[in-house]
């Protein structure tokens, strides 16, 4: 465990107690409700993050302080830690934006920019729901099939309890939050990929640079480094961005999710589906670019404005 790691520990404890005192102060009066609302919802993305962080790589050495953080990241979150692996991590990383990627951003198809980012949330929803039920979609192993079924014994438990404590409180500041910390993590696959190039070894992700976003965010704006590097610890992403950054189309290294989002809420409507298929690998063989963009970068004399 590093230092860093606290910080993670903290926003995941911080969170549970977040959740449990709306019920020990009940009645809550109108704007308290909205308050532990807008909250908790905040805390649950940032546990949303946590466990994306943890799933890459472990905050423990010990394997039993690692099932008891993700007991409590499932609490922290609403949904199981183990079920994030399949679509994430054995699903996005390998392919990336082809045509095999059960969330790749062309789903949002045209139209104006919320437009687009709301009709990706609900098809990409529904794209891993169906892809997860195929044959040959990967399988979880034995063991993280047994950690799955604990994480969610112990989620319909919470659930239980809150339901029986004070329903309404239950679902308005801690099932709404739930539900909506989990739309905005598979909302952001937008933010990080769109208008970016799959098989390129640098401008695959797009980035955002502010440090204090970073703090709260663990990092997760440092996407190229994260992509390049998956199974790295979350602390060491800023300094291999700052190396990487100049390889990187200047376009794509934003500074804060808020101004790129503003700017592209008014920006004019897509005419043509914010696609990735002419990069699109169906089959990616060995010496590929997909494969080559993760071994060792190609040469990069190209010009960046030359990226469709």
């Amino acid at each position: 465990m590093r230092q860093s790691d606290y910080r993670s520990l903290a926003f995941v404890a911080l969170t549970i107690a977040s959740f449990i005192m709306p019920f020990v102060f009940a009645p809550l009066s109108f704007v308290a409700g909205v308050g532990f609302f807008i909250l908790n919802l905040s805390l649950a993305f940032i546990c949303t993050l946590v466990t994306h962080n943890q799933i890459h790589c472990p905050t423990f050495a010990s394997p039993w302080m690692n099932r008891a953080l993700e007991l409590a990241l499932t609490i922290a979150r609403g949904s199981t830690v183990t079920g994030m692996i399949v679509p994430h991590s054995l699903n996005h990383h390998p392919h990336n934006g082809s045509s095999e990627d059960w969330i790749r951003v062309d789903l949002a198809g045209e139209g104006p920019y919320l437009v687009r980012l709301c009709r990706y949330t609900w098809v990409a929803l529904k794209s891993v729901a169906r892809e997860k039920s195929r044959s040959n979609a990967p399988r979880l192993t034995a063991t993280q099939r047994r950690h799955l079924l604990q994480e969610k014994a112990v989620l319909y438990g919470v659930i239980a309890a809150f339901l029986a404590w004070n329903p309404m409180l239950a679902l308005t500041v801690v099932g709404l939050p739930w539900i909506f910390a989990m739309l905005t993590l598979l909302g952001t696959t937008i933010l990080q990929h769109e208008g970016c190039d799959p098989l390129s070894f640098y401008d695959h992700s797009r980035n955002f640079e502010s440090s204090i976003m970073n703090w709260f965010f663990l990092n997760n704006g440092y996407h190229t480094a994260h992509h390049l590097f998956p199974e790295m610890h979350w602390s060491e992403l800023p300094a291999v961005h700052a190396k990487i950054a100049s390889q990187i189309d200047p376009a794509l290294n934003e500074w804060a999710v808020l101004p790129f989002v503003m700017r592209e809420i008014s920006a004019p409507p897509r005419t043509t589906r914010a696609s990735m298929s002419k990069f699109e690998i169906e089959s990616p063989v060995e010496g590929s670019p997909a494969v080559a963009r993760r071994s060792e970068p190609p040469d990069r004399s190209r010009d960046h404005s030359a990226r469709g």
